[in-house]
C-alpha cells in the first residue's frame, strides 16, 4: 500500500513539471494518425511516446479548458517534455506510467464486490541517437499479480525491453521482449479479442509478452508486419510458445485501415493458432469506429483435447469536445471443447474517455457482461469502473 502510495506521489509531484502522456490508443485514427510508428518508439503501438508524439498529444488531443487563452497549443507542445520545456540531452528520454483501476461489480446489489487494482507502475527509458536510427527502449515495474488475499502477490518486472533500428525509410526491425503483433492493439487486456487470445497487453497474469524479432515494411498507405518469436523466457522452457505472426494494413480511404493478422505458435504441450479481420476507420475529426473478428483454437497434444473460439468486437469514440469522448463497446464470444459448447458471452459498455490535462487520463465506463446458452440463463452482472492513468 505505501510503495502505491509513494509511486503515486512522484508520479503527482512530476506532473505539475509539465510532463507528458507516455500512451496512445489505435481509436486515435479519428485525428488521421494511422500509423503507430509516428509517435511511439514501438513500431506497432503502446510504450513510450516518442519527441513528436508527446507535443501533439498536448497541442490537439488533450483538453486545454484548465489553460489561460493566451497559452498556445504550440506552447503547451513545447512543454510536453519529461521536465517541460528544459531539454534533456538528444539521447535520453525517462517516462513514468501508473494506472490504477476501481471497480464495483453488482453495485447496490447483496453481492456487491468492491475492488481497487494497480495495473501499472512503470519506469521506462529511451536511449537513441540523433537520429533515431538506432533506440533501445527499457522498462521496469512494480506489479500486482492475480490472486485474492494470501495469494495475491506484488513483483518487480520488465514488461518490454527491445532494440530499435531503423534500416532505411520502409523497413524498422525490433529485437527484444515484446507484446506479440497481433490485431488491434487495444489497452483493454478484458476485452474477449485480448483475453480469450492469450494476448493481454501489460498484464502480469500471464506471460504474454514474449522474446523475439519484428520487423515491419511501412509505407504511406500500407504495412507488414511479421514477428518471429521464442517465447517468454521467464517462463518454464516446457510452457514457452514459439512460432510467428502476421499482421497487414492497408488504407482503403482517407482515415480507413483494413487489416489481417495471423498467428501459429507451439510449446512443448500446446499449439495456438489465431486468425483475426479488423478495421479501424476515423467518422470526423477526433471520432472513430474499431471493429475485429476472429477465430481461435488452442490443442493439447499431449491429453489431445482443444478448445476453439470465435469473437467479434466493435468500439466507438465520439469526440464531444476537445479532451472529452463518448465510448462504447459491445463484444461477442462463442467458444466450444471437445467436451462441449460453452455459454454464449457477450458485453456492453457506455462511458467517457477523458484527458482533462495532456498528462491524466480518466476512464469512467459501464458494463455488462452476460452468458447464454439455450438450457441455462445466468444473471447478468454489471460493473461501474472507474480508471486514473498518470503519464509521465
Amino acid at each position: 500500500m505505501y510503495k502505491h502510495l509513494a509511486f503515486l506521489l512522484v508520479a503527482s509531484g512530476l506532473l505539475f513539471a509539465r510532463a507528458e502522456k507516455a500512451i496512445a490508443y489505435p481509436e486515435f485514427i479519428g485525428y488521421g494518425y494511422s500509423s503507430c510508428v509516428t509517435c511511439h518508439y514501438n513500431t506497432q503501438g503502446m510504450g513510450p511516446l516518442n519527441d513528436y508524439g508527446r507535443a501533439l498529444f498536448a497541442a490537439e488531443i488533450s483538453s486545454r479548458a484548465l489553460f489561460d487563452e493566451s497559452t498556445t497549443d504550440e506552447q503547451l507542445g513545447e512543454s510536453a517534455g519529461f521536465l517541460g520545456k528544459k531539454q534533456l540531452p538528444f539521447w535520453f528520454r525517462p517516462s513514468i506510467k501508473y494506472r490504477g483501476l476501481w471497480f464495483n461489480t453488482d453495485p447496490g446489489s447483496i453481492e456487491n464486490r468492491k475492488r481497487f487494482v494497480v495495473m501499472q507502475q512503470d519506469l521506462n527509458l529511451a536511449l537513441h541517437d540523433r537520429e533515431q536510427r538506432f533506440t533501445f527502449v527499457g522498462n521496469l515495474g512494480w506489479a500486482q499479480r492475480a490472486g485474492a488475499g494470501p495469494y495475491r502477490s506484488e513483483v518487480w518486472l520488465s514488461r518490454e525491453h527491445y532494440l530499435r533500428w531503423q534500416m532505411s525509410k520502409e523497413w524498422w526491425l525490433s529485437v527484444g521482449m515484446l507484446d506479440k503483433v497481433f490485431g488491434i492493439r487495444q489497452i483493454d487486456h478484458t476485452a474477449y479479442s485480448r483475453e480469450k487470445l492469450g494476448l493481454n497487453n501489460y498484464r502480469t497474469t500471464e506471460y504474454t509478452l514474449t522474446h523475439g524479432a519484428v520487423l515491419q515494411w511501412n509505407q504511406a498507405e500500407r504495412e507488414i508486419t511479421l514477428h518471429a518469436f521464442l517465447g517468454n523466457y521467464n517462463e518454464l522452457e516446457d510452457l514457452r510458445q514459439k512460432g510467428a505472426s502476421l499482421m497487414a494494413e492497408w488504407q482503403t480511404a482517407e482515415n480507413s485501415r483494413t487489416g489481417g493478422s495471423l498467428l501459429y505458435s507451439t510449446s512443448e504441450n500446446v499449439v495456438q493458432t489465431r486468425y483475426a479481420l479488423h478495421q479501424r476507420l476515423g467518422l470526423s475529426h477526433g471520432s472513430s469506429l474499431l471493429a475485429e473478428a476472429g477465430y481461435h483454437r488452442d490443442e493439447n497434444k499431449n491429453a489431445q483435447t482443444w478448445a476453439t473460439g470465435y469473437y467479434a468486437y466493435t468500439q466507438s469514440n465520439i469526440l464531444l469536445t476537445r479532451g472529452y469522448n463518448f465510448v462504447s463497446l459491445a463484444e461477442y464470444y462463442m467458444g466450444k471443447t471437445n467436451q462441449g459448447a460453452a455459454p454464449d458471452q457477450f458485453r456492453w459498455g457506455l462511458g467517457f474517455l477523458t484527458f482533462p490535462l495532456p498528462r491524466v487520463e480518466i476512464r469512467l465506463m459501464a458494463i455488462d457482461i452476460r452468458q447464454w446458452s439455450p438450457d441455462k440463463g445466468v444473471k447478468d452482472t454489471w460493473q461501474a469502473q472507474g480508471q486514473l492513468h498518470l503519464s509521465l
